[in-house]
């Protein structure tokens, strides 16, 4: 489950919550960033309205397979990654295996 929002033509930017975290959460300060940007905030695999992964699948990388294959799905080619606390985990093993599909990382 994803929650998106801002301008549908601007840049995407993928926001990920940390450990308990939800995607409400995260999103809810960027709303300004909405007049700009094409908001974008999935559930993590196991939180809020998103099924676990595989318990073999729940490392970062799981979770960068995961995270390209929501991109995919999503028709997201490139995209500004924002991750917190350990969203950064998933967010850093993307970066290193799929560099082409981001914009930018924020840690």
């Amino acid at each position: 489950h994803a929650w998106v929002g801002g301008a549908p033509s601007g840049l995407p930017l993928l926001l990920l919550h940390g450990l308990g975290g939800l995607a409400q959460e995260v999103m809810a300060p960027l709303e300004p960033l909405s007049d700009s940007f094409r908001l974008i905030a999935p559930d993590r695999p196991g939180y809020g309205f998103s099924d676990p992964l595989p318990s073999g699948e729940m490392s970062p990388a799981g979770q960068a397979g995961w995270l390209t294959a929501l991109l995919d799905r999503l028709g997201i080619r490139r995209c500004l990654l924002l991750a917190h606390s350990i969203a950064a985990a998933p967010a850093l093993t993307l970066a290193l295996t799929v560099p082409e599909r981001l914009a930018g990382l924020v840690l």
